[in-house]
C-alpha cells in the first residue's frame, strides 16, 4: 500500500507540473497576442526617432481588442492619428513588419513637394531646421555628427484632441526626393518614414490598410550598435547603447 501511494504521488506530480507549464505557456501567448510584443528595428527608415537595433516593446492594445490569430476587431476605443507611430503588416507580404509615422487618414489630402513642404489637407506641417549650434544651446540628446550628410529638423503636426505633435525628421540634400501628392481612400493609411529620403514607404508601394495594423510602439528597452552575429535580439555587450534604455518613442 505505501509503494502505491508513492507511485501515485509521483503520478500527480508529472501532471502537476505539466499543467503548470502548459499554463505558462497559454499565459506567455496570451500576453504576446494580446497585450504585448517585442520587436527589433531593422533599418534607418526612422532615424532619429528610432535607431537600427534598437529593440522596442509594441502596445497592441493602443487602438483596441482583435480575435485571436484574425484582422478582425472585437472591438475599437481609439482611431489611428495623423503623427502616430505605428507598427503594421507590410501590404505585400503580411508575414514582414513596418514601422512608420502616419501622416494621413481616410479622406486626407496629402501633398509632399520632396523636401521641407508637406501639406495634409491644405494645411502645412512647419518644420524647422535645427543646427548643430542650436542643438547644443537646447542639450538636444541627437548628436548630428553620426548622422554625416543630414539635415535634422523639428516638425510640428496636428496630433489628437487639439494637441500639437513635436517629433524630429531629417532630410538628404543630396538625395532625389520622393514627392507625392494624392487622396488617402477610407480605411486605409498614408505613412512615411521620418529620415524622409531613406524611407522605403506610402510613396512607394502604397497605402497601409487598418486591418494590418499591430499597435504603437511603447519604449526602447535595448539598443546597441551591433548585435552577434546570427542573433535577431542579442547585442554585443560592448557596443549597448545605454543612453537609449526606457526612450519612449512619440
Amino acid at each position: 500500500m505505501q509503494e502505491l501511494r508513492q507511485r501515485k504521488s509521483k503520478k500527480g506530480t508529472w501532471g502537476q507540473a505539466f499543467g503548470s507549464l502548459s499554463f505558462a505557456i497559454l499565459l506567455v501567448l496570451s500576453i504576446r497576442w494580446l497585450l504585448i510584443e517585442a520587436y527589433v528595428i531593422p533599418s534607418g527608415s526612422m532615424f532619429p526617432t528610432l535607431l537600427v537595433n534598437d529593440h522596442i516593446f509594441v502596445n497592441k492594445l493602443a487602438y483596441g481588442v482583435r480575435f485571436p490569430f484574425s484582422k478582425k476587431w472585437i472591438f475599437k476605443y481609439r482611431e489611428v492619428e495623423r503623427g502616430d507611430v505605428v507598427v503594421f503588416r507590410y501590404v505585400h507580404d503580411t508575414d514582414i513588419f513596418y514601422v512608420k509615422r502616419v501622416i494621413g487618414v481616410g479622406g486626407d489630402h496629402i501633398k509632399y513637394d520632396g523636401r521641407s513642404r508637406l501639406e495634409v489637407n491644405g494645411k502645412m506641417w512647419p518644420r524647422e531646421l535645427v543646427t548643430e549650434k542650436a542643438r547644443v544651446e537646447k542639450n538636444e540628446e541627437i548628436s548630428l555628427s553620426d548622422f554625416p550628410g543630414l539635415e535634422l529638423y523639428r516638425q510640428k503636426a496636428p496630433g489628437g484632441n487639439g494637441n500639437e505633435l513635436k517629433f524630429y525628421s531629417f532630410s538628404d540634400p543630396e538625395r532625389f526626393p520622393l514627392k507625392y501628392d494624392g487622396v488617402v481612400p477610407e480605411g486605409e493609411l498614408f505613412v512615411m518614414g521620418d529620415n524622409r529620403d531613406h524611407s522605403s514607404d506610402s510613396r512607394v508601394w502604397g497605402f497601409v490598410p487598418e486591418d494590418h495594423l499591430i499597435g504603437r510602439p511603447l519604449f526602447v528597452w535595448l539598443s546597441c550598435n551591433s548585435k552577434k552575429v546570427h542573433m535577431m535580439a542579442q547585442c554585443e555587450p560592448g557596443l549597448i547603447r545605454w543612453q537609449r534604455f526606457g526612450h519612449w518613442v512619440y
